[in-house]
């Protein structure tokens, strides 16, 4: 029932394109709803509308930034005139950093040395570090040949991710070093960057809080565009542009996790955060609460809980207010049970046990 990002972008005159990495986000799950033209990820699950040119095998890389940035490019410089161009890009080399069978390494070659120190044992999270850097370098390439392209000069380019990584800042805590599980700093803060060529903002950095949630009203205003009336996003760009010290988004900012069979809730405020675990974890107590922005959170060696009681009551009490107000929408059922080839395939990429 609501009006997509693409949806608003085409309605005042944009050609709008659309590509993932990740079948998590292809046309089935209906995200190409705005888009003149969107590709979705090559590599499918079998539950998923097999058509030429697509596989249905869990056990291959998924798309590559550098192929889908090809494919970006192609479509600018075909439609020479045709803009103002929104471009939406999904690309997983970051995400893959834990895929080690065969077929589905995305690291290059010229990539594995990096970050190695000469006499020390190979840290196995160097290769987040190493894609990082890959995708990096991949994502600046695409920024300096788009630049080059008519209607493509004076581009907007916004940069997020969807979650961190836990690696190794949580020793104690079991099954920490990925994503999903916990709700510490290390998985929920993401980077949020603009750049435009010759851009130079009166205030370059934010300091406080702000959400993925402001990112569309943020856009649509640097762009003259009027935001949807029921959206709950603030645009920042008062912030940016110097008209303000702060933006009020509330002060209190609810988290929660639903992935795989955790169930984990909480609240983070400037300096606290207070987390609800619902679900037993080993390594974690039921409740939490940690200073923010200090060393790792790090499940009973870190928590504050018994000291801090006054800080308790005022989150817990959001939250529960906060879970009321908003109640959880219940799942879409699948039409059918996943098959021993499907389950494979979604454990290829991480989605599964």
């Amino acid at each position: 029932r609501f009006t997509t990002l693409a949806e608003i972008l085409k309605a005042h005159d944009y050609t709008t394109l659309g590509l993932t990495a990740n079948p998590i986000l292809n046309t089935i799950y209906n995200f190409h709803r705005g888009f003149d033209e969107y590709h979705d990820s090559y590599v499918l699950f079998g539950w998923m509308d097999i058509t030429e040119g697509k596989v249905a095998r869990g056990r291959v890389s998924l798309p590559p930034a550098p192929e889908i940035f090809e494919t970006a490019l192609r479509f600018v410089s075909e439609r020479a005139g045709q803009g103002p161009f929104y471009i939406q890009i999904n690309v997983m080399e970051v995400h893959e950093w834990v895929a080690n069978r065969p077929g589905t390494n995305m690291l290059l070659p010229e990539y594995e040395d990096y970050f190695k120190k000469d006499g020390e044992e190979e840290d196995k999270y160097l290769k987040y570090l190493r894609l990082t850097r890959q995708v990096t370098d991949q994502i600046g390439q695409f920024v300096k040949n788009i630049q080059t392209l008519p209607d493509a000069e004076d581009t907007l380019f916004i940069f997020l991710s969807d979650h961190g990584e836990g690696l190794g800042d949580h020793p104690d805590v079991y099954r920490s070093e990925y994503h999903g599980r916990i709700l510490y700093e290390t998985q929920v803060m993401v980077p949020w960057i603009m750049y435009r060529k010759g851009w130079t903002p009166a205030r370059a950095r934010i300091q406080q809080d702000v959400r993925l949630l402001d990112v569309m009203p943020t856009l649509l205003d640097y762009l003259g565009i009027p935001a949807p009336i029921e959206i709950e996003g603030k645009s920042l760009m008062p912030l940016i542009n110097g008209e303000v010290d702060t933006i009020d988004l509330g002060g209190f900012y609810p988290i929660e996790t639903h992935y795989k069979s955790e169930n984990k809730a909480g609240v983070y405020a400037e300096n606290w955060m207070y987390i609800h675990n619902r679900t037993p974890h080993r390594g974690l107590p039921r409740f939490e609460v940690h200073k923010r922005g200090k060393e790792p959170q790090n499940g009973n060696a870190t928590n504050l809980f018994d000291e801090e009681p006054g800080i308790v009551k005022t989150l817990r009490g959001f939250l529960e207010e906060w879970e009321i107000k908003y109640k959880k929408v219940e799942p879409t059922a699948p039409l059918t049970e996943l098959g021993q080839e499907e389950r494979e395939q979604l454990e290829a990429i991480g989605y599964l046990d």
